[in-house]
């Protein structure tokens, strides 16, 4: 399973195809879909042995049932929680490999292993060659010497390197992956989306995106130090805040959240306006002040979210302890 998924992580998102039409798409009408490539999915009226369409390829509900049979046991329960976010793992395999086939990378007669291999080489191959200048390198270090424990430059030289290299990488794929998603037409079984919905939005933060009001939604865990910082504070904002949903969750215990909103840092806070809208996102340990700041930013209609993913990108990677 880590080797099919494995261009995921190197990719790090998935980014939908805007679709033109006043008809809803499947993460329009069904919250528990607002994953890659099904954001912007169809949704299609289909056999129930078929769950996806991929261009003119069928990704059917036994080959989905086979994926998740063959999972380790660690991730087996993770994905038959959440069925929609392995189908936009394999949605997004199949639209990867038509390029490669398109581009030469996928050897007539290839098995799966060998295609997710060349789809691997392919996305390898988008990103060789990028440079990083010693300017480059010289305006981050000046922009956060402050959090580097009072290393000089030349001590801090190679990692910064590695990281604004890994940044301009991420870049690059996520402009190829937007060029997949506009060229490739993804459809989704309704009947089956409608059900796979109600499972899985009968919890607490999805219903407070549907109420109508502010919500504001933190992810954490026990183990997490500075999330039990951070909880007498969300506690104060609860009691003083009448007009906001705040809701906790707790990875370990609701892991299918953590993949479906693309949490890789703890604490998470991520804040929703009344239209269930994602507006504002902070990872790691944060002010009383700054949070009644975003929600009066919010209710004022001035939310900028600049801390906010993309809208157009959903990570599929999972959240990494």
């Amino acid at each position: 399973m880590r080797t099919l998924f494995a261009v995921v992580a190197l990719a790090g998102a998935c980014i939908g195809a805007a679709l033109a039409g006043e008809a809803k798409t499947a993460g329009q009408k069904y919250p528990a879909f607002e994953v890659g490539m099904l954001n912007d999915a169809a949704l299609e009226e289909m056999p129930s042995g078929v769950l996806a369409k991929v261009n003119d390829k069928k990704i059917t509900k036994k080959y989905l049932e086979a994926k998740i049979a063959e999972a380790p046991a660690e991730e087996k329960e993770m994905f038959e929680q959440t069925r929609p976010f392995l189908l936009a793992q394999l949605v997004q395999r199949e639209a990867l490999l038509a390029v490669a086939r398109r581009e030469g990378f996928v050897k007539e007669g290839a098995d799966e292993t060998a295609e997710n291999s060349a789809i691997q080489a392919m996305v390898k191959k988008r990103v060789e060659g990028v440079k990083v200048t010693d300017e480059e390198l010289r305006k981050l270090y000046e922009k956060h010497k402050g959090e580097l424990g009072g290393a000089s430059f030349d001590e801090s030289k190679e990692m910064l390197r590695e990281y604004l290299t890994n940044q301009k990488q991420q870049e690059i794929l996520t402009g190829f992956l937007k060029e997949v998603s506009r060229d490739t037409k993804v459809s989704v079984n309704e009947k089956w989306a409608a059900e796979q919905n109600a499972m899985l939005t009968d919890n607490p933060l999805d219903k407070g995106r549907q109420s109508g009001k502010i919500t504001m939604v933190e992810f954490g865990a026990d183990w997490c130090g500075p999330c039990k910082q951070l909880a007498p504070i969300i506690k104060e904002v609860e009691k003083e805040q009448k007009d906001i949903n705040v809701v906790v969750i707790n990875v370990d215990k609701n892991r299918e959240l953590s993949l479906r909103y693309a949490v890789r840092n703890l604490p998470t806070l991520v804040y929703f306006d009344a239209d269930g809208k994602e507006v504002y996102r902070q990872e790691g340990l944060t002010t009383k002040k700054d949070i009644v700041s975003k929600l009066e930013s919010i209710r004022k209609g001035k939310a900028a979210g600049e801390a906010a993913p993309d809208d157009e990108v959903h990570k599929l990677a999972p959240f990494e302890e």
